[in-house]
């Protein structure tokens, strides 16, 4: 219990703390604490941070994974809006949210139940523009299979390029203090951002069966995990754990830091 009220104060004592990505090995000590004017880009001082997440990336047990419900059943899926509810259950993905009171409850529950914590990834929003949770370069000429409602399999050929796991935020005007979350598998052939000039032939693809849309304000929490993986489906590689000793999957535990201006 006393490392999870470590964790606790780690994450929630403001955004401007930050421990940085580590999913394959053991989380290193955290860095001094910074202000966010020392996290924004130099050559744009004056862009203004709209909102901030921490990724908090969980490896659990496989054998506990499928009753991932059964142990986190303070969290609940009813303030989440799926694009397609069938869909992203049938390739095997699970979501979930709370408030920050939770958060302790969460911590101990995954613990007690083996998880272990690999790292934790900050988001940083800045107009709206997208960051990537998790993600993994696709070879040119792959087909990405998943499955669309009511289990039925489709597939899309690609170029080479990247298959990320993106989380979208903006404020939410009519309450404020909140923001409007927007998670979704997306690929995103070559351009100029992977250091390339030009722009790509093929457009970048939204995948609607993998989407989910809430709201957040600062303290509140999203699970999104598979409990159920699909090995036909390219959403179950978001959640494939590092190589360890004993077998598991990943679980993203969001924490809102930062809700509006």
């Amino acid at each position: 219990m006393k490392a999870v009220k470590l964790l606790l104060l780690g994450l929630f004592g403001g955004f401007g703390c930050q421990t940085p990505p580590a999913v394959q090995n053991p989380a290193p000590a955290p860095l001094p604490r910074l202000k966010i004017t020392d996290l924004a880009p130099r050559e744009q001082p004056a862009v203004q941070v709209q909102s901030a997440f921490a990724v908090i990336v969980w490896r659990v047990p496989l054998e506990k994974m499928q009753d991932l419900p059964r142990i986190l059943p303070m969290l609940s899926s009813k303030g989440i809006t799926f694009s397609d509810p069938s869909a992203f259950e049938s390739n095997g993905l699970w979501a979930a949210a709370g408030t920050y009171d939770l958060a302790e409850s969460v911590l101990s529950a995954l613990e007690q139940n083996g998880a272990k914590r690999l790292g934790t990834k900050k988001l940083l929003i800045f107009q709206d523009y997208p960051e990537e949770i998790t993600g993994f370069s696709v070879e040119t000429g792959q087909t990405l299979f998943y499955f669309t409602a009511d289990r039925i399999p489709a597939g899309k050929q690609v170029p080479g390029g990247r298959m990320s796991l993106m989380l979208r935020a903006k404020p939410d005007t009519p309450q404020r203090g909140f923001v409007s979350v927007r998670i979704e598998p997306l690929f995103q052939p070559p351009a100029a951002g992977y250091g390339r000039t030009g722009v790509s032939f093929f457009e970048s693809l939204s995948f609607r069966e993998g989407r989910l849309l809430t709201a957040m304000t600062e303290g509140d929490l999203l699970v999104l995990a598979s409990p159920k993986p699909e090995e036909m489906s390219v959403f179950s590689r978001f959640f494939s754990a590092p190589a360890a000793k004993e077998p598991g999957m990943l679980l993203f535990l969001i924490v809102c830091q930062k809700a509006g201006g």
